[in-house]
């Protein structure tokens, strides 16, 4: 399902939205149906891989801002970087589409975040974003449990809406 889906979930209605990985038909089709004005890559820039171009062009091409803030599922978010994120969040034109590349993992991270610092919510609540639900699996094997602690660590030193 969320190969299918694309892993595209509202956040808030008409502000933040998530997802995997999007084609430039799928990207330019998302940007036009939800209003789209940001693109958060968490991918970094790849100038030469294909979905990254078409990325471009389609941010381009509908007049939404893009922006790329790289950083990995397997290892907790540097504080350059999630300062970063932290001011595309606040600074950004609403509505904004935050993607990785399964949507689950580094996306879950960010949408964390903004439950917490925008919204104001519980951490409870925020750390949902972290879920099953997305894909997001830090058992066993797995090493994106690095978004799980990065999330933790930030929600410890900091109260909801800050």
């Amino acid at each position: 399902m969320l190969i299918w889906s694309g892993n595209h979930h509202t956040v808030e209605n008409g502000r933040f939205y998530r997802s995997a990985q999007l084609s430039g038909s799928e990207l330019a089709h998302e940007i036009d149906a939800y209003h789209i004005r940001s693109v958060l890559n968490l991918r970094g820039p790849n100038p030469s891989k294909d979905w990254y171009r078409d990325e471009l062009a389609a941010t381009k091409a509908h007049g939404a801002k893009h922006y790329d803030i790289g950083i990995s599922a397997l290892s907790l978010v540097p504080k350059r970087k999630l300062a970063q994120i932290l001011a595309v969040l606040r600074d950004a034109p609403k509505p904004i589409l935050v993607h990785c590349a399964s949507g689950a993992d580094r996306t879950g991270f960010v949408s964390a975040l903004y439950r917490y610092v925008v919204l104001g919510q519980s951490a409870r609540k925020a750390k949902q974003e972290l879920s099953l639900w997305y894909g997001h699996f830090p058992y066993l094997v797995s090493r994106s449990g690095a978004m799980d602690e990065s999330a933790s660590d930030y929600f410890a030193r900091h109260s909801p809406g800050s």
